[in-house]
């Protein structure tokens, strides 16, 4: 269809153009008669006919009378004239008179471009000049430049032409000369740069658009040939078509012609590369080697030899091209029956193409004007249809990089799936059994020793973890949870985590929710405390002395969403700025040094930034090296329907004067923030100094303060108030408190601290619950009715639960893989069974299926795997389970299971 459609466009432009030269009057014997031409309603007229022709002359318009001319038919070379034997190279004058009608408008001459030097004159005057006339080569200079002139004409016009030509192979008039209405002829002259400038905007734009492909795309070396192709051809029209180059450049005729064919030849070859690194397995290596190598032999003929020798190249460049078509076409059809990617669309853009081609060479043999249009529509379609082809290639790579990666990413977690397991099997063993060895009786160095195993084991796990929710969140498998959930709890939570670690190290731990924080939102409480704890942690770690606290307040509020301000501050080692620019970066350290002396994988704070932007917040970090350092982040969180905001301020507080003694820094700002919420009468001295004869209603002491224990001696003695003591969980805590003083333990609690303001009238201390739970009788009596069955391949983890279960005062049977387990539950009733997932001969998975499909939901079943990835307790629940432990196992984790479903299933009587 494409092809019937040029090629009927090319006929109907060929057909206009035989009908125009019919009606158009031709010039005889040196005379045109336009007399009776109706320049207004017709288009510009072509000077065409028998001129005037003196050979190796160059006369003077007024001396062409004098000489006996001959005849010769303009446009046409002279050396191809009939009855004419001359040479291309030579000099010539042309002479036409034209009779013209009365009463013309204004009128204009459009000079086409020739292959060398001429001048025009009409009536005498010189309106027209391109390159320099001469009589030898020396004195004759080419250039190439069509020139439109309005003249002003009467009924007569003489119009001399002097053509001088020592560098081409074609001496003469090639392209008819035009005449007619200015205006017509300005527009047609506008028409056909537009329709050029399109051609040019096609094939560079294409280019640009390929040469991007290439570049920040996948490498795929034809999208570069193609590219380059098309820059080179818009160069190419530029210069030749629209003469844009020579013209706006001013460059030697020598550097042009040089340029221009230069382009031309390379694209060849850059069009010759596109085709074979498209289809390579459809090329002939000989034709192709054939072809390249001439072209470069032309390449260096242009390179060596001076302009005047390759002048004419455009028909030896249009009939390499019309060489290489019949190998295209072959190299293309082969493509296309083997059903190669993008090959029909590369078919039509050469169906296009050399049609353009055909019509190039007919109107260079013919010397006739090419048609813009045609070279627009051909050309236009050829990129088009290429781009669609390396669109549909660049697609096809796309799809096939993208199943490679989604393989790779399977492959991926695959393997650190397996990893995950084949790290936790062992390490469960090695802390399970650190944490029973830590039970018995053992020397001070042995405890020693074995912390420092149970704390090395528990770093260990704390990697792995970081590497699964790295692995997670690059494949974006991390979904948020929407749940109710108390923001100061949270925040609580977190900071009593540390408490024992803070207390060994001296830290002073503190948490503070502002005033306007909510009492309650939707959100992910579970990633939220991962963020804390992650800051929490490094802030412990590189803080050897002072404090780390927690602030939570609203930054934001609507109807519907609040957003909250976290800061965890700290005055530890800080950060440099430096430092800083690599903080949040997957696998970075602030310092290289870090990781040897505190150790880390350099996640957390990267998993910490995707959590955060993930619940549409930022996270970020200011320090100061020596003073310490403040994270920050928010988050964006929904508010719960009815929402009862919280009532922090007490109104029996107001005004009362309090004494605060305290040396840090955070305790103050804390303080500060509580007093002004409470509306109190702060009085703060951070010096071990009690003010002489003044009174309080309520006395605030910090035991971090120099002689804090000296200090509260005074205080119950001098003050005749309640006394509220912060002092870390140590041995301290043992000691007898006189009615006057409420101690509250490290961690501080800005909760605990209300509570506590509330019953001043009472003066017994607030001490926290820090007691070891012991199995009971009761549990010993349940214990005896329970029947548990352990699945279980690894022969040291089997050991381990055997053993925290009889710590715990159970017995339990042992089964090795699921088809054991399958075998001891056809012998007895079991209440609960813990389910190990990978193992020989039938798995945890598989053997859970069919225990619900014999016993239904007779028994409780717990898995307790090392499978710790993305969905493997969704897929242990699934497949019928009723619950999830991961290895290594918790502390306390055996016991908790036991009492949470036990406890469900009413087993104890």
């Amino acid at each position: 269809m494409l092809l019937k459609k040029n090629a009927f466009l090319v006929l109907i432009w060929m057909l206009f153009s035989v009908s125009l030269w019919a009606d158009t009057p031709l010039a005889k014997a040196g005379v045109l008669d336009l007399s009776t031409w109706d320049f207004e309603t017709n288009a510009p007229i072509s000077l065409q006919g028998e001129w005037a022709f003196y050979w190796n002359q160059l006369t003077a318009p007024e001396a062409n009378s004098t000489i006996t001319p001959s005849f010769i038919e303009v446009p046409s070379f002279w050396h191809q004239a009939d009855g004419l034997s001359l040479s291309s190279k030579g000099y010539a004058t042309y002479h036409l008179k034209i009779l013209l009608p009365d009463d013309l408008p204004a009128m204009a001459i459009q000079m086409p471009y020739t292959f060398s030097a001429y001048k025009l004159w009409i009536n005498g005057e010189l309106i027209a000049q391109n390159g320099k006339v001469g009589t030898s080569k020396a004195t004759s200079t080419p250039y190439w430049l069509p020139i439109t002139k309005t003249v002003t004409l009467d009924n007569e016009v003489d119009i001399t032409l002097q053509i001088s030509n020592f560098h081409s192979s074609h001496g003469g008039i090639h392209l008819p000369i035009y005449m007619g209405v200015s205006e017509a002829i300005v527009k047609q002259e506008r028409t056909n740069i537009g329709v050029e400038l399109l051609v040019v905007g096609s094939l560079l734009m294409g280019g640009l658009f390929c040469m991007g492909l290439f570049f920040f795309g996948h490498r795929d070396t034809p999208i570069l040939y193609f590219a380059v192709f098309c820059i080179l051809q818009s160069y190419s029209e530029l210069s030749e078509e629209l003469f844009y180059i020579p013209k706006y450049l001013d460059l030697n005729w020598q550097w042009f012609i040089r340029l221009e064919r230069l382009a031309s030849f390379v694209a060849i070859i850059a069009l010759m590369e596109y085709a074979i690194h498209l289809f390579p397995k459809d090329k002939s290596r000989l034709i192709t080697r054939i072809i390249e190598f001439t072209v470069l032999g032309f390449i260096l003929y242009v390179f060596i030899f001076p302009g005047n020798y390759f002048i004419n190249f455009i028909i030896i460049t249009i009939s390499i091209l019309g060489i290489f078509a019949p190998y295209f076409f072959y190299l293309l059809v082969r493509a296309v029956v083997k059903k190669r990617k993008g090959a029909i669309y590369v078919l039509y853009s050469l169906i296009s193409i050399l049609l353009v081609l055909g019509f190039s060479l007919y109107a260079n043999l013919n010397n006739v004007g090419e048609n813009p249009l045609i070279n627009f529509i051909g050309i236009s379609a050829f990129v088009f249809f290429n781009i669609l082809a390396l669109s549909n290639r660049f697609s096809a790579r796309l799809n096939e990089a993208v199943a490679i990666a989604q393989e790779s990413e399977r492959s991926k977690t695959e393997f650190l799936a397996t990893m995950s397991h084949e790290i936790r099997t062992p390490l469960n063993g090695v802390i399970g059994m650190t944490q029973l060895l830590d039970k018995t009786s053992l020397s001070d160095e042995q405890r020693r020793f074995t912390d420092i195993i149970r704390v090395s084991g528990e770093n260990l796990i704390t990697i792995v973890d970081d590497i699964l929710d790295f692995s997670k969140i690059t494949e974006g498998k991390v979904t948020l949870e929407s749940l109710p959930f108390s923001p100061e709890q949270l925040i609580e939570e977190t900071i009593d985590l540390f408490s024992e670690k803070a207390n060994q190290e001296g830290l002073q731990l503190l948490s503070q929710a502002n005033s306007d924080v909510p009492a309650e939102l939707l959100g992910d409480a579970t990633r939220i405390k991962q963020i804390l704890i992650n800051l929490v942690g490094n802030a412990i770690k590189f803080t050897p002395k002072g404090s780390v606290s927690i602030e939570m307040q609203l930054v934001e509020h609507s109807e519907d969403q609040a957003r909250l301000q976290i800061n965890v501050k700290d005055t530890g080692i800080g950060i440099s700025e430096e430092q800083q620019e690599r903080l949040f970066k997957y696998f970075a350290q602030a310092d290289a040094s870090i990781s040897r002396k505190y150790g880390g994988s350099g996640l957390g704070l990267a998993i910490s930034r995707n959590l955060v932007n993930l619940m549409n917040g930022e996270i970020w970090a200011e320090s100061t090296v020596g003073e310490g350092t403040t994270f920050s982040f928010t988050i964006l969180l929904d508010h719960v329907q009815h929402n009862v905001p919280i009532v922090r301020k007490i109104p029996s507080l107001a005004d009362t004067r309090v004494l605060v003694l305290s040396a840090s820094p955070s305790f103050i700002t804390m303080i500060e923030k509580f007093g002004k919420e409470q509306q109190l009468t702060l009085n703060i001295i951070t010096k071990p100094i009690i003010p002489a004869k003044k009174q309080f209603d309520l006395v605030i002491l910090d035991s971090y303060i120099q002689d804090g224990e000296h200090l509260l001696e005074e205080l119950e003695e001098g003050q005749n108030c309640p006394i509220i003591y912060f002092t870390p969980l140590t041995a301290m805590q043992k000691k007898e408190f006189s009615a006057q003083v409420k101690a509250i333990y490290n961690p501080l609690k800005f909760s605990i601290l209300r509570e506590t303001l509330k019953t001043l009238d009472q003066y017994t201390p607030i001490v926290p619950k820090v007691t070891v739970k012991e199995t009971s009788s009761q549990d010993s009596q349940v214990s005896k009715k329970l029947e548990i069955l352990v699945v279980e391949d690894h022969p040291i983890n089997q050991k381990l639960v055997m053993m925290l279960l009889k710590k715990n005062g159970y017995t339990a049977d042992l089964a090795e893989n699921g088809v054991q387990a399958l075998e001891a539950l056809e012998k007895k009733q079991y209440d609960l069974i813990f389910m190990d997932i990978q193992m020989p001969e039938m798995d945890g998975l598989t053997a859970t299926k069919e225990i619900r499909k014999r016993y239904n939901k007779q028994q409780v079943i717990i898995a307790m795997t090392a499978n710790a990835m993305q969905g493997d307790r969704e897929e242990c629940l699934s497949a019928g389970m009723d619950d999830y432990a991961s290895k290594p196992l918790k502390p306390g984790i055996i016991k908790e299971m036991i009492q949470k479903w036990m406890k469900k299933e009413a087993i104890v009587e």
